[in-house]
């Protein structure tokens, strides 16, 4: 068999949770999701695949006084690092390509500093695009390549005491159709649904709390984070044991998360003994599935006195999750008296597969005490990452499943209608339509089927529209603009008093982008680019509005690099004329009686001068949009801008707003990185007005003060912008715009 590896990629989104996710030394709010995408050639035949994952903070290194931002800009390294390595690859086998990919980013690991969790983490994800465009091109599900072993596995390769065995020698001889879905309750959940105010019910029609997930899903199985301390853990364990009797439970299991708090195994015996002495606590014990990494991964697996879990005899069975970082993790675990591991897809496929053949084989021979392959999650989403977890799992034959993505996001509010329209028809029993009209995973009586996941050639059936996520590049610019995405209907309040936008029913198919913004020191503008290459400045359905920090980029206005732009600057005298201001004049006129609403103020000092003698500009900006900055796209409805404060002199502001994606507008061309220093260029550039789209509060008249055939100054396109029609326009000329 030959492979060949043509291309990689790598595209981001930006989500948020629905609820915060703490989980041992971290809450998360939001988080970074990956799509990476292998090009393969398999015996010539072209296949593509793709896997996903995201980027969790305090998860692959746990360092308290990293910043998340490094931590991201880490994740994104070693995952860039394996698309570079594995483009060009040959190789005779899947298993033979990961393991030149793994041998390779060890060495690349090392010479960075980062521990193999994270190293590796950048190999998983490859990895997974891989096997999914190799069964895509042999047309095989993902448990049959296992069992057939296509994917060429050589189990002695990791671990030397498999020798001559193959997967299907000890792994299930078919998947699972479903499997058990055991919740997390994070640290920082609710527990009964009247701890929740009327403030912060989400409304989002998902259960919030631990006794609404119970009810709605009809749960069994759970995993309970653990603090670390007494005084919070004991009230919080009784408080569950609590909600899941008076839910009717009445087989319930549990694992319990130490989340790695303890930095001594005397320090988790002595806390779990406290624990122990409480006559309730053996309700927990009874039902206790395993204890789950309590120690720090720092030495969890090292030589240090007290730590011998073979001689705690009456003590809780205890796996690795956090220390399993590399291929030798497990059998040192298991010589330490830790009884197993977990399996996540991002501590790598092929791996895990190893891992659960070697506690079978070990199991078989110690059957009165079975070894541990438990199942957990790293908030899994869809449409991708999810569904190949579950792919695995049910080939594992891990019956119970730690599954929380689903709980703390909302579904796949983030995607647009390819992916949900998509999702809903080939995975029928994995996902439900929501009453807000996004998916949701399904969870009947405490269970999540898998006949569709099985089915797949690894757990996703519908084509993920992954060239229409944002590039890396383009995810860097909105994030340092702020947040990227779909907007719902939310008014995105500024930290610091001022300006609101307020977006009622922005279509879940337009992506934006809102800047920093430095009120007092910024220009503003209205724009739109369209695909024509002249258009009418006139009131039509939605507003476009560019918002951009510009005080640190007055030496480019000055050289022309970022014009031609309509802007507003607040410190030159607003009837002074300025040749590099692309806007045209408007006459005197009334037209404060349509803004009323917006500046309700004894004057606001941002704008020097009031809104009845405002300057309007239209020019098609060269479809420029710069340092970061996008438009609302022409699908808003009912859009408009409140007066939060009267003064909005010189008042630093960081604009937030709910990070979920949509599809960028058919009408913008993917972002040109060499178009200008720091910006972006959209398509052509030529001197065509543009539309002024103003849809909030414009009553008939209003406009009246609106004056036609107003002139302005044509430049060439600078240098650096794009270049088809740089000499076009090689002169001087008076450009009208129609007012209507």
């Amino acid at each position: 068999m030959s492979l060949v590896v043509t291309d990689s990629e790598l595209r981001l989104l930006h989500l948020k949770t629905r609820m915060p996710f703490r989980y041992g030394i971290a809450t998360m709010t939001e988080f970074p999701l990956a799509f990476v995408c292998v090009r393969l050639t398999v015996n010539g035949e072209r296949a593509v695949g793709i896997a996903s994952d995201l980027l969790p903070p305090k998860w692959f290194t746990k360092v308290p006084e990293k910043a998340v931002s490094e931590e991201i800009e880490e994740m994104l390294d070693v995952i860039q690092h394996a698309l570079v390595l594995v483009r060009g690859m040959e190789s005779e086998s899947v298993f033979e390509l990961w393991r030149e990919l793994y041998r390779l980013q060890v060495i690349f690991g090392e010479e960075k500093g980062y521990p193999p969790l994270l190293s590796h983490f950048g190999t998983s994800l490859v990895e997974r695009a891989v096997i999914e465009a190799f069964c895509r091109a042999r047309q095989v599900p993902f448990w049959k390549a296992i069992l057939s072993n296509t994917l060429g596995i050589r189990l002695a390769a990791i671990h030397p005491e498999l020798n001559e065995m193959e997967p299907r020698d000890l792994l299930p001889p078919a998947p699972q159709s479903q499997v058990i879905a055991r919740h997390t309750v994070g640290l920082g959940d609710p527990l009964e649904t009247d701890q929740i105010s009327e403030a912060d019910s989400l409304g989002d029609g998902l259960p919030q709390s631990l006794e609404d997930c119970i009810r709605r899903y009809s749960l069994r199985h759970f995993k309970v984070k653990l603090a670390g301390d007494v005084a919070i853990d004991l009230p919080r364990l009784q408080a569950i044991r609590r909600v899941v009797e008076g839910c009717g439970v009445h087989d319930a299991r549990f694992s319990l998360d130490g989340n790695e708090q303890f930095a001594t195994f005397d320090a988790f015996r002595e806390h779990w003994e406290v624990l122990s002495c409480e006559r309730w606590f053996s309700w927990f014990f009874d039902r206790l599935l395993f204890v789950e990494q309590p120690l720090h991964r720092n030495c969890a697996l090292e030589q240090v006195d007290g730590l011998d879990l073979l001689e705690w005899g009456d003590g809780p069975a205890t796996i690795i999750d956090e220390s399993d970082g590399d291929l030798k993790a497990l059998p040192r675990a298991l010589a330490f008296g830790y009884r197993g591991t977990s399996h996540k897809n991002c501590k790598g496929v092929i791996k895990g597969i190893a891992n659960r053949c070697l506690i079978e084989k070990r199991s078989r021979a110690e059957l009165s005490s079975p070894l541990i392959m438990s199942g957990e999650d790293l908030c899994n989403q869809g449409p991708v990452a999810l569904l190949q977890d579950l792919a695995v799992m049910s080939c594992l034959g891990i019956q119970s499943v730690e599954r929380n993505g689903h709980h703390y996001c909302a579904g796949l509010s983030g995607f647009d209608d390819r992916v949900r329209n998509g999702v809903l028809q080939h995975h029928p029993d994995l996902y439900h339509q929501t009453n807000f009209g996004w998916p949701s995973l399904t969870i009947d009586n405490g269970a999540i089927r898998l006949d569709s996941v099985n089915a797949c050639p690894f757990g996703v059936a519908l084509a993920v529209p992954f060239e229409s996520f944002p590039t890396l590049s383009e995810w860097r610019q909105a994030r340092w603009c702020g947040s990227a995405g779909a907007w719902s209907s939310k008014t995105v309040s500024l930290s610091d008093g001022a300006l609101a936008v307020a977006c009622d029913s922005l279509s879940n198919n337009r992506a934006g982008f809102l800047l920093p913004l430095q009120i007092g020191q910024d220009w503003i503008g209205a724009f739109r680019a369209n695909h024509r290459d002249q258009s009418d400045s006139h009131v039509k359905d939605g507003v476009h509005l560019f918002l951009t920090h510009l005080a640190s980029r007055a030496d480019q206005f000055k050289n022309r690099r970022n014009l031609p732009a309509a802007f507003r600057n607040a410190h030159r005298d607003f009837w002074r004329k300025d040749s590099r201001n692309v806007v045209s004049e408007a006459s005197p006129g009334d037209m404060s009686k349509g803004f009323d609403l917006l500046w309700r103020a004894r004057s606001i000092e941002a704008f020097d001068k009031p809104l009845d003698r405002a300057e309007i500009g239209s020019m098609d900006s060269q479809k420029f949009i710069g340092n970061g900055a996008s438009e609302f796209f022409h699908s808003a409805t009912g859009s408009q801008i409140q007066l939060f404060e009267e003064d909005l002199a010189r008042k630093g502001v960081t604009v937030g707003v709910e990070t979920i994606w949509g599809k960028a507008d058919d009408d913008i061309p993917r972002f040109d990185g060499f178009a200008v220093e720091n910006g972006r260029a959209f398509d052509d550039a030529h001197d065509g007005a543009t539309d002024i789209v103003l849809v909030f509060l414009v009553e008939t008249g209003h406009l009246g003060g609106f004056a036609t055939d107003q002139g302005t100054v044509i430049f060439t396109a600078p240098f650096g912008e794009p270049s088809d029609d740089v000499f076009e326009n090689l002169r001087l000329e008076n450009a009208s715009s129609k007012i209507v």
